[in-house]
C-alpha cells in the first residue's frame, strides 16, 4: 500500500474512532442524568412516606391524649358527685341514724302509701297524712321528669322558701351544687314514723312553724343519673300542714 493509501486508511480509522468516542460520551451523560432522576424520585417518595407516617403518628398520639383527658375528666366528675352524695347523706343524717347502701339500678323511684294509720293524737290525722304523701308524690313526679324539674319543685314545697327565709335561687343553686345537677331523688315516708309534734321550734327560723306540725322519717333514694348508681338514706325531719290543707317540708339550703 502506498503512503497515500495508508494516510487515507488512517484518516478513516481516526474518523471512526472519533465517532465512537463521541457516541460513548453522549450515552454516558444520558445514563447519568437518568440515574440521578430516578434517585431523586425515590428520595422524594421516601420523604413523602416518612412525612405521611409521621403525620399519622401525630394524629394517633393526639387522639390518645384527648381520650385520656376525657377519661380523667369523667373520673373527676364522678368523684365529685360521689363526694357530694356522701356530704348530703351526712347532713341529712345529723339528727338520725343513717343507713347508706348501694343497690341495683332501678327503672323508677319507689312509690306507694306508707303502712301507717295516721299520726297518733293529731287532729285531722288521716287527712294530714294524705296531704304529706301528696306533697312527696308531687316532688317525686317532678324528679322523674328531670333533675332540674325536681330541684325547681322542691323550692315550692319548702316551708323555708315559701315563708321567705330562703330565696328560690339560693336553694336551687345549693341543691344543684350538692348533686352536680345529675342526682335524682325519691322520698317516701318511713312506715309508722309520722307523729304530731306541736311544740317543735324550727331551729333555722327560731319559732314554731305555722300549721299542724309533724315529725317524721323519710327514706331518700338518690340516683346518680349517668351511671344508675343508687344510695338509700333515711333521715328525720318535719312537715307542716297549713290551714288550706297543703303540706310543706323543711329543707336546708346552706
Amino acid at each position: 500500500m502506498s503512503i497515500r493509501g495508508r494516510a487515507v486508511v488512517s484518516s478513516v480509522t481516526l474518523a471512526v474512532l472519533l465517532g465512537l468516542t463521541g457516541s460513548c460520551g453522549g450515552n454516558s451523560k444520558s445514563f447519568t442524568a437518568a440515574t440521578q432522576e430516578r434517585n431523586a424520585q425515590a428520595a422524594a417518595k421516601a420523604k413523602a412516606k416518612r412525612a405521611a407516617k409521621s403525620a399519622a403518628e401525630s394524629r394517633r398520639l393526639a387522639s390518645a391524649r384527648r381520650a385520656a383527658a376525657q377519661r380523667r375528666a369523667l373520673a373527676a366528675r364522678r368523684a365529685a358527685i360521689g363526694a357530694a352524695l356522701r356530704k348530703r347523706a351526712a347532713e341529712r343524717a345529723a339528727a338520725s341514724t343513717t343507713t347508706t347502701t348501694t343497690v341495683a339500678p332501678a327503672t323508677g323511684p319507689p312509690s306507694g302509701t306508707p303502712t301507717t294509720t295516721g299520726p297518733a293524737g293529731a287532729p285531722n290525722g288521716q287527712s294530714d297524712l294524705a296531704a304529706i304523701q301528696a306533697t312527696l308524690d308531687h316532688l317525686n313526679t317532678a324528679f322523674r321528669a328531670g333533675v332540674a324539674q325536681g330541684i325547681a319543685t322542691s323550692e315550692t314545697v319548702n316551708y323555708r322558701v315559701v315563708t321567705g327565709v330562703y330565696t328560690e335561687a339560693k336553694c336551687a343553686a345549693f341543691e344543684a351544687a350538692r348533686g352536680g345537677g345529675v342526682v335524682r331523688e325519691s322520698l317516701t315516708l318511713h312506715p309508722g314514723s309520722v307523729r304530731a309534734d306541736p311544740g317543735w321550734i324550727d331551729p333555722v327560723i327560731g319559732v314554731k312553724p305555722v300549721g299542724r306540725v309533724y315529725a317524721l322519717v323519710l327514706d331518700d333514694v338518690q340516683t346518680l343519673v349517668p351511671t344508675g348508681e343508687q344510695r338509700n338514706v333515711s333521715f328525720a325531719t318535719h312537715a307542716t300542714v297549713r290551714a288550706d290543707g297543703r303540706a310543706l317540708l323543711f329543707m336546708t339550703c346552706g
